[in-house]
């Protein structure tokens, strides 16, 4: 028999029957009882879904086989995976049933964050927004400075602040007194001068060489650096001030308009608390007193120079006889300041006259024409007015101011006239009393070559003669 079966070779067609040998005998075997059989031993090779969740033979995590340390299934930011070990031991440390908004875990994350001492605008800190449901949420510290600001105006005044006369209180001044700084303290002084009173005690303004402009006040705890800063605020004040300069050298003061009366300068020593220049602005002066302990290097207050005159209208092109237009007279110079000096000790005053204004040019003539007349100087300043009064000057420069030069005059066939010059002005009218101008021999004519004192017999002519300066000596009684 079984030589007579067929092989079959090919394998894309399915049999309908297989031959088999049971107990001896043959049978014949249905395929598809055939592959039942085999599906009692093997799985078919796509048979995922069978172990899937709700499959034929669903597996469950726990019955799998003990993992290795291969990652491969490790999960990543992008796919779901298995956990890793890293993880694993991030969750072990945290504590059962952890809270991350519990008070106690909250407080130990603050207290073990890293300190920052100064905040700036752009840092934040947390939030219980009540009008949100008590949500989390942020705000900068800038924000929390203008909340606290806008709130705090409320109830207090800035540190710099202004307030009406109308709400000030006093205590012990009596009727008609004004307060005034005694140095050290605000108290009640007696006012004199009706209306526009000026303080009796002066409020004392200190300059040292350990002072700050910036950072000063002018107490004795907090003074200035330099004179002009000083000056400027006396000058910005009402009342009298006393500038109070220490052991040192504190610069130069410009007065733009005059040095007032109310100001006085106080020192420690003669020569030792010393001023650089003080430049009164022309066509001013000053009444500038100490108390005998203070220098000043340069004080000056001269008189304005005179402005040139314009030039003449040249002739007309078209006519070649034409004459040039004369030039303008320049102006005169201004007066030397007045100066008042009383317990001072000045190593130079200068109070000089303005030099004339140059006259103007005249215009140019024709080619067959006369130029114009050049204009006329402008006289020098008049003489300034020094005043000294128990005071020490070592020099002292006083001349008249020069008349400016005549103009130019115009070309042409005939050149126009020169202008005339400017007269020279008389020198400074200088006033001692009880004080002594010093100047050694041999010093440059342009100061004066004498000493006197106003105790002394000084003859006025030697200064008229030689420097174009006047001195009236006065009596000291």
């Amino acid at each position: 028999m079984s030589n007579k079966l067929t092989d079959k070779a090919e394998t894309t067609t399915q049999p309908t029957h297989l031959i088999s040998v049971v107990g001896g005998a043959l049978k014949r075997l249905t395929w598809a009882g055939f592959t039942a059989l085999l599906g009692a031993t093997y799985a078919a090779s796509t048979h995922a879904a069978r172990h899937k969740s709700g499959g034929a033979d669903a597996l469950g995590l726990d019955e799998l086989a003990a993992p290795t340390d291969v990652t491969t299934l490790d999960a990543t930011t992008s796919l779901h995976g298995l956990l890793p070990k890293l993880d694993k031991q991030k969750l072990d440390a945290i504590e059962s049933a952890a809270d991350v908004t519990d008070a106690g875990n909250v407080g130990a994350a603050i207290h073990g964050a890293t300190a920052k001492a100064t905040p700036v605008d752009a840092d934040a800190l947390p939030l219980i927004d009540s009008a949100a449901s008590n949500v989390l949420k942020r705000v900068t510290w800038a924000n929390v400075k203008a909340t606290l600001k806008t709130y705090l105006d409320t109830l207090y005044a800035a540190v710099i602040h202004t307030h009406a006369l109308s709400g000030l209180t006093q205590s012990a001044a009596t009727s008609g007194q004004v307060a005034a700084w005694n140095g050290t303290a605000w108290a009640p002084a007696t006012a004199s001068g009706g209306g526009g009173a000026t303080i009796t005690t002066p409020r004392v303004l200190h300059v040292t060489t350990a002072g700050h402009d910036t950072t000063g006040n002018g107490s004795v705890g907090t003074p200035y650096l330099t004179a002009q800063k000083a000056f400027d605020i006396a000058v910005a004040g009402s009342g009298n001030y006393l500038l109070q300069f220490g052991i040192g050298a504190f610069g130069n003061i410009t007065a733009a308009g005059g040095w007032p009366l109310r100001i006085t300068l106080g020192g420690v020593s003669q020569l030792g608390s010393r001023i650089g220049e003080v430049n009164i602005a022309a066509g001013t002066g000053g009444d500038i007193r100490g108390n005998g302990l203070i220098s000043v290097d340069v004080i000056s207050a001269n008189g304005d120079p005179g402005v040139m005159g314009t030039a003449g209208d040249d002739a007309d092109p078209e006519d070649p006889n034409g004459s040039g237009g004369g030039g303008g007279n320049g102006t005169d110079g201004g007066a030397g300041g007045y100066l008042r000096l009383e317990r001072v000790y000045v190593f130079t005053v200068v109070c000089v006259g303005g030099a004339g204004g140059t006259g103007g040019t005249g215009g140019a003539g024709g080619y067959n024409g006369t130029g114009g007349q050049g204009g006329y100087g402008g006289s020098g300043g008049g003489p300034g007015v020094v005043f000294v009064l128990h005071a020490q000057v070592r020099y002292l420069h006083g001349p008249g101011g020069p008349g400016g030069v005549g103009g130019e005059g115009g070309g042409g066939m005939m050149t126009g006239e020169i202008g005339g010059n400017g007269g020279d002005a008389i020198g400074c009218a200088i006033t001692a009393y009880h004080s002594q101008i010093e100047t050694p021999v041999g010093e440059s004519l342009d100061y004066f070559d004498s000493a006197f004192s106003s105790m002394g017999n000084i003859a006025g002519t030697i200064f008229q003669q030689d420097h174009n300066a006047y001195v009236w000596h006065m009596p000291t009684s």
